[in-house]
This record gives C-alpha cells, structure tokens and sequence, in this order.
C-alpha cells in the first residue's frame, strides 16, 4: 500500500512563522502622466540610447515563488545595480487532507528561490518549490524600459519559469508528489490529476508602468499586464475543478502597488494582482534589505473547501513571504574589509607587544648603563658606549611603531 505525503516537510528550515495581515484594492488604471521627482535614493543608470527617462522607482521585493515582482506575478523590472541578489521563502497554507504525523507545518507548501539581476537588462534564477521539493529555473530579459522611447511608455520584458525537469507543475506548485510503499521507502510520483499539465516551460510577456512621487506617504505606482502560457493558463483539464472563477481572459495577467516611505529605511507597499486565475492581495513590509510580506489569494471565493476541487483549488488561503537583498560585489567587498580589518588588528597587537618588550629592554640597559657610569678604564668606555647605541636604537625603533599604530588608528603622523 501507498501513502500519499503531499505537503509533509522534508527540507530542514522550511518553518515560517507569520503574525498580521492586510488587504489592498486592486485597480488598474489608464492614464498617461509624466513622472514626478523620485525619492533620490532610486535613481537609475540612462538608457543605451543616451536619451533621458524616467527614473524606474522603487525597487520590487522577491513574489512568493520566482523571484522580484508582485504576489505571483512577474513585472518589467530589473534592478538598475548588477549582481543585485533576491534570496526568498514562500509559503502557501493548503489545508487539504490531514497527514499523518505532519504537525501544523505539514499544510504549508513552502518554495525557495534565488534571482540575480545582471546589466540592468537581465535576470536568472532557480526555485526550489514543494515540500518534496521539486525545482526549476527562470529568468527575464526586459527589452524596454520604463519611459526609454517616451515618458509614457512601460517597461516591456519577456520571460520563462518552471525551465526544468518537472513538467506537470500546476500554479501551487505541488505537481510532483512524494509516496510511501509498504517498506517504508519514498518515491516521487506524478499524481493522476496533474498529469494533463504540461508547464516546463512557461513563457510570458509582460509591462509595467511606474509613476513617481516625491512624498513619504506615496514614493510610488506600479501597473503591470501581461499574458503568458502554461502556469498562467492550462488548467490540466480540470476544468471548475482547478478553477472556479478568477480568470478574466485565459492566459492574461495584471496587478498593481503602491509604495510608501515611513522612514528612511522602511517601506509599505500594498499589491494587489489577478494571476490569470486568482485574485490576490496583501502587504509587504521592507527594512534594509529585508522584507516580510503576508497575502490572501483566492479572495473571489469562499472558505470552504470541497472534494470535487480535490480539497486544494477554489477556496480562500493565507500566504506569506520573506526575502532578503544584497549585492554579490557588496558582500565580497565586505569580506575583503573585515579580513583587512582582522590583519591591521593583528598587525597593532604586534607593535603593542613589540613596544612592551622594547621598553623592558631600555629598562635594563639603563640599569647597566648606571652600574658602568663611573668606570674610566677603556674597556668600560666602550661598554658603556655600545649600551647608550643599543638604547637610541631601542628609542627609535619604539618611536617608529608608535607612528604606525597612529596610521592605524587614522591619526596623522606627526
């Protein structure tokens, strides 16, 4: 006998806890504004044509499964700093059939994902999604960006997901599955009911719309539309079954955020999407570098779940995120510093302990020195000459190590 173990952790570290919640409206709109002045801290490289554009406003946090862009959704955006890095975790509560011995954390599907950003044109990633976990890479190329030909145009970007191995993923993620047989041995498995999707790889089109504002309650707007195929619009063959309702034009895509500034270093951002299936909403959280966000997907139905959606489709569910974001150039330059900053240390607990020891031995030259003082025979002279070079060059070497604890220590020397 087999025994399904969809949703049970394996990965060490697949735990997130989660505390409050907020929705957003979601509303597209179509208007043509010239951008305002950015918060200054956002400003961006020019175009490859020379010509001015719009600064591409705040930067987008990691989604919940492949990489920066809304809840699900991917945007038009690349961050203007190569070698900017995403490093996320996604988790979506699917509360379908009790596993056994699974404990609470056993109806979160969690995904890890990894997205670099390269030459502001660029990006490449890999995720692991499911708990059993299966992977895939992805990865965008933007082909214009916000405002290149004129102000009122999007960014354009093209992009694919799910480029691997595992074929049958569905929008959740858990297309692979993970089965006991009789013997206690595991074995992953395709179930029935996935096995009519056929997502590796998902392509997509995308553009989004940014417009500035110089104020801490409002930074920024961000508009996105796109389409795409497979994760965005097989359905497997299921019909209601996957999908209910949600779903505006097959394939089609979009969502919107808004950015705000409480402080210098935080941020708020409210989003809002439409996945081609679902409506989804939340909030996400941003403080140097890392940022929390909690979400409500499904919001166009109910709470309460059903056997013809296989206990998993159709009805509300909680999300939430976390990520953070550096630069590979920064967190190798920062490396570089503190091994200098350990080797200068090392290097003035040296002079330190030379200075000590130098100063004892002045010490005892002099007690020589003042036991020869009134000798007059020749020999004594020179002794007594040989002991007062000794000491000079005692002092001038003290002399020379106390000028470069000062270099060390960012004084001038005098």
């Amino acid at each position: 006998m087999r025994t399904l173990r969809r949703g049970f952790f394996r990965a060490a570290g697949f735990i997130v806890v989660a505390g409050g919640t907020a929705a957003a409206c979601l509303g597209m709109v179509c208007a043509v504004a010239r951008a305002q002045t950015p918060v200054p801290a956002q400003s961006t490289a020019k175009s490859d044509t020379g010509s001015a554009r719009p600064p591409e406003g705040d930067p987008y946090p990691a989604s919940l499964d492949f990489g920066t862009g809304l809840i699900d959704i991917p945007v038009a955006w690349v961050s203007p700093n190569s070698s900017d890095f995403w490093l996320s975790y996604g988790a979506k509560r699917i509360p379908s059939p009790k596993v056994a011995n699974g404990g609470a954390f056993s109806y979160w599907n969690g995904n890890m994902a990894l997205d670099t950003h390269w030459l502001n044109r660029f990006d490449a990633g890999v995720s692991v999604y499911s708990n059993n976990p299966e992977w895939g890479l992805f990865g965008q190329l933007v082909l214009l960006h916000d405002g290149d030909l004129a102000s009122f145009l999007p960014a354009v970007a093209v992009g694919a997901r799910n480029v691997g191995p595992d074929t049958h993923e569905e929008r959740f993620l858990i297309g692979t599955d993970v089965t006991v047989d009789s013997l206690g041995h595991q074995h992953e498995i395709t179930p029935f009911y996935f096995k009519g999707f056929h997502t590796s790889p998902t392509l997509y089109a995308v553009a989004t719309k940014t417009l500035t504002f110089h104020s801490a309650v409002l930074s920024s707007i961000g508009l996105t539309i796109g389409g795409g195929d497979g994760l965005f619009s097989q359905d497997g063959n299921l019909g209601a079954e996957y999908n209910a309702s949600g779903t505006v034009v097959k394939g089609m895509f979009f969502g919107a955020r808004t950015v705000s500034h409480p402080t210098t270093n935080t941020t708020i951002s409210l989003v809002g999407e439409n996945n081609g299936f679902d409506y989804n909403a939340g909030v996400i959280g941003g403080w140097r570098g890392l940022s929390l966000g909690v979400y409500a997907s499904e919001l166009e139905d109910g709470t309460a779940r059903s056997p013809s959606s296989l206990l998993i489709y159709n009805y509300r569910k909680w999300n939430v995120s976390f990520s953070y974001s550096g630069n590979f150039r920064d967190v190798a330059h920062g490396h570089w510093l503190r091994t200098q900053i350990s080797e200068l240390e090392r290097e003035q607990q040296i002079l330190r302990a030379d200075i000590v020891q130098r100063e004892e031995t002045i010490s005892r030259l002099q007690v020589r020195l003042g036991k020869l003082q009134g000798g007059d025979l020749g020999d004594v002279t020179k002794e007594r000459q040989r002991i007062e070079q000794e000491l000079e060059a005692e002092r001038q070497a003290i002399e020379r190590a106390n000028e470069r604890l000062k270099q060390l220590q960012g004084e001038k020397p005098q």
